[in-house]
């Protein structure tokens, strides 16, 4: 939700009439805003100045957040579940951008732009590999099963 409340301006939020029905229900749709709702006329060079820098700052963070997982994956042996690599995340601080907190975790940097760390590897699925549960054993044997927990590798260069 933050990843779309920070892009309000290319897309919008959508709830089925039927969804608010039960309170409990906090699912909805994405929809891409019309050119014409998405950037305003008056405007047009003061967007695209701010979707350059975006870029440029959303890439900076990318190399961040890899470099974190790739320091605790080469840690590891090359191969850890998604959990351990969320305390690590959780553990470093996040890519000090001038206008943000600068007390933000790498971990709430990368659900702000990912939305969840399975999103950012399959976006990065050149350098991480994931592994289903199943198949991955920790070696260790620290890491509970979990029911959303995966294991990551780094792939071989």
């Amino acid at each position: 939700a933050s990843f779309l409340n920070a892009r309000g301006h290319l897309f919008t939020t959508i709830r089925d009439q039927t969804d608010s029905a039960s309170p409990n229900n906090y699912s909805f749709g994405i929809r891409l805003k019309e050119e014409s709702s998405a950037t305003s006329p008056q405007q047009p060079q003061q967007i695209s100045n701010l979707s350059s820098r975006s870029s440029e700052t959303d890439r900076m963070i990318s190399k961040h957040i890899e470099s974190l997982i790739t320091e605790y994956l080469s840690a590891s042996g090359g191969e850890t579940s998604s959990r351990n690599i969320g305390r690590y995340l959780a553990a470093n601080a996040a890519l000090n951008m001038s206008n943000h907190r600068p007390s933000r975790t790498a971990l709430q940097q990368l659900k702000e732009n990912y939305g969840s760390l399975a999103s950012y590897l399959s976006c990065h699925n050149d350098i991480f590999s994931t592994v289903q549960e199943n198949n991955f054993q920790n070696a260790s044997g620290d890491d509970p099963s979990s029911q959303h927990a995966f294991g990551v590798r780094l792939k071989q260069e």
